[in-house]
């Protein structure tokens, strides 16, 4: 029914979905399991001795993220109280002239 070439490629295909299906198994398995299980011992240690200083770089990022927003803010209003003097200033002339 089917030539020789063509069991070959059948064959072929065949193993390809036998190793496809294999390393969906393994990443289901994987995945599975907490990304820390996967480190060394090595890579833990370095991993609890940078989470401190993580934590402390991320507080420090958000008190300087809140100071700047602050800052903005003040400027903003500042710079709306100067248009409202500045528009108050030349109402005040332009009524004069008339």
């Amino acid at each position: 029914m089917f030539s020789n070439l063509q069991e070959k490629s059948l064959d072929n295909i065949r193993n390809q979905i036998e190793q496809v299906q294999s390393s969906i198994a393994m990443k289901n398995d994987e995945m599975g399991t907490e990304l820390i299980d996967q480190l060394t011992s090595e890579e833990r240690d370095v991993l609890s001795r940078l989470n401190p200083e993580i934590t402390d770089l991320k507080e420090r990022f958000l008190m300087c993220k809140n100071s700047r927003i602050e800052v903005i803010q003040t400027n903003s209003v500042a710079a709306v109280v100067f248009c409202s003097q500045e528009i108050f200033i030349c109402s005040n002339a332009v009524q004069i002239v008339m």
